[in-house]
């Protein structure tokens, strides 16, 4: 019996062994059934994960709509009409999570070999960088959910002047006509009419249009603000690289320490998974320094016509996008108190007609001193202004 046993034994400790082989040297998929995204080609150890270009879109379209902020139950609606197969209250969690799609796959310790995450060799559906953020997303604490209503597409955006990001509910008149208001939690504290809301909105965006001369001003700085954005995030590059290599020598020392039996393998597996987290931070940061700019150039080119009806953009936008276009240009600060919208964040150069906006009774722009916008992730066919938008240091 006891022969039997080591036989188990050894049996179990050659396998566990090849795992770790196959996928942390070889960087393998040795799983039977393929991630979405993907199917399997070849035989043997040739076997591999090639994209399925059809699933790959919605993929791309999960971690897509949730950068952008899109409620989790509206993504897996969309994703099931794309034709996403996965069931469960968490499959669109577990897409979001899963470091395959970033050519990365999770590889448990073995004996003195650290596990975590390896490179594999597949190629990924979505860039590090793309699933670092999505990563950061999910780590950070539930907010409140809010509901998605075209009718009601401040909600969730909108602030009342007591912090609280307003709810809101229909209304029925006496002539069995429901009409629409923004409502604080707090008794008493906001009651607005979306109609005056919204209108109020678009006179505002319409003001936060730029003049012709300003555009075509930032059409011919345009090749002068990538220069000097290039020459920054070369600078950026190096330091992240040397940050990089500090993190691989701090790897190096635990990974000895252990083997020689200085360290517990708890105190190991506590700093090997801190040190990893901020391998992959720092080599998707620099992933994302390494990408091509002649992309960025081109949307900045396509696009920078579009911040001359600012009022239009806004208009054409799906409620999703009205939100994104909202945090952006007010840095999530945009509230609302006596009758009138107030922001200590704006856009400094959108804010070009704010003394027009208080004469109208529009908007009120008191500039904080201290407070820098930092936005969020966008990215949709009809705003890619936001885009545009984004990086307001170089406007």
């Amino acid at each position: 019996m006891l022969l039997a046993e080591e036989d188990n034994i050894n049996r179990s400790i050659k396998v566990r062994g090849g795992i770790y082989t196959a996928k942390a040297k070889e960087g393998r998929y040795i799983h039977k059934r393929p991630p979405f995204g993907y199917f399997k080609t070849g035989e043997r150890k040739e076997r591999h994960l090639v994209i399925n270009e059809q699933e790959a879109t919605v993929v791309r379209y999960i971690f897509d709509a949730y950068l952008r902020n899109t409620p989790l139950y509206l993504i897996a609606e969309q994703a099931k009409e794309m034709g996403f197969s996965r069931s469960g209250n968490v499959a669109i969690q577990r897409i979001l999570s899963y470091p395959l799609y970033a050519g990365m796959q999770y590889v448990e310790p073995f004996k003195e070999y650290p596990g975590g995450l390896f490179p594999a060799k597949h190629t990924p559906i979505i860039d590090l960088y793309t699933w670092e953020q999505a990563q950061a997303k999910l780590r950070k604490p539930d907010k409140e959910k809010v509901t998605i209503d075209d009718e009601m597409p401040l909600r969730g955006v909108l602030k009342c002047h007591c912090g609280k990001v307003v709810t809101g509910a229909p209304s029925r008149g006496k002539m069995g006509k429901y009409y629409y208001y923004y409502k604080c939690n707090k008794t008493n504290h906001l009651n607005l009419s979306t109609v005056k809301a919204h209108d109020s909105l678009t006179q505002i965006f319409e003001l936060m249009s730029l003049p012709e001369n300003i555009v075509k001003q930032l059409r011919q700085n345009t090749d002068k603000v990538f220069d000097q954005k290039i020459a920054g995030d070369k600078a950026i590059l190096a330091e992240k690289k040397k940050a990089l290599e500090a993190e691989e020598v701090k790897q190096f020392s635990i990974e000895e320490k252990w083997i020689t039996n200085q360290i517990s393998k708890e105190t190991y597996d506590r700093w090997a998974a801190t040190i990893n987290r901020t391998k992959i931070s720092l080599q998707a940061t620099i992933q994302k320094l390494t990408s091509d700019h002649q992309i960025t150039y081109k949307i900045v080119q396509q696009n920078l016509e579009k911040l001359t009806d600012l009022k239009h953009i806004y208009n054409i936008s799906n409620t999703i996008e009205k939100q994104e276009l909202i945090r952006l240009g007010f840095d999530s600060n945009l509230y609302y108190e006596k009758g009138i919208y107030r922001t200590p964040t704006m856009i400094d150069l959108l804010a070009h007609n704010t003394l027009k906006m208080r004469e109208k009774n529009l908007l009120i722009y008191e500039k904080k001193r201290g407070i820098f916008a930092n936005p969020p992730l966008s990215g949709m066919d009809g705003t890619r202004t936001r885009d545009l938008l984004r990086d307001r240091q170089a406007f």
